[in-house]
């Protein structure tokens, strides 16, 4: 339950509270395709989901801190399953990018709010949002332009996946 000291409209705590949730939630899709990558011994690439888990929970905190500061209490509401079956390492990077472009559509709304509102104290927190998913969709977009030109050749994805996972070598270099 939130302190009523009236420097963050009602709305924009209903904001970022959507926001932890929705992080929280890109944070499990990315686990599930870490999950799903690694069973199908795309170590380089579930090692890389890992990893975009854990900053999905650390972009959760952004908010979390945020509402701390001013006296609210996030909540902690239930989060939506998410997908847990795939079809290729081109449909979950192709999967990804959506939710990505979701994200930055959620962002924007909430940088929007922020404006509206003339609630400045939060440009800062929606600013850094915003710069978050230029990288996130970024990052995304090359991986998925990589995949795409090697098509389904299975020697240059598995190349692709050992970039993933921190070496541009992977085992050629290492084994």
């Amino acid at each position: 339950m939130a302190i009523e000291n009236g420097l963050i409209p009602k709305e924009l705590v209903k904001l970022l509270n959507y926001r932890i949730n929705q992080e929280e939630l890109s944070s499990r899709l990315y686990y599930a395709m870490h999950e799903w990558l690694d069973n199908k011994g795309y170590f380089g690439a579930a090692k890389l989901m890992s990893k975009w888990s854990e900053e999905e929970m650390e972009h959760a905190g952004w908010a979390r801190s945020f509402l701390e500061a001013y006296g609210y209490l996030p909540e902690v509401g239930s989060i939506a399953e998410p997908k847990t079956e795939f079809q290729s390492l081109k449909d979950i990077m192709k999967m990804s990018l959506e939710h990505e472009i979701e994200i930055t559509e959620q962002c924007n709304q909430l940088a929007t709010k922020v404006a509206d509102l003339g609630c400045y104290c939060a440009m800062p927190l929606a600013l850094k949002y915003m710069e978050e998913q230029t990288d996130e969709l970024e990052k995304t977009t090359n991986w998925l332009d990589r995949i795409e030109l090697v098509k389904d050749d299975p020697r240059e994805l598995m190349l692709i996946d050992r970039e993933m996972g921190g070496s541009p070598y992977g085992d050629l270099i290492e084994g």
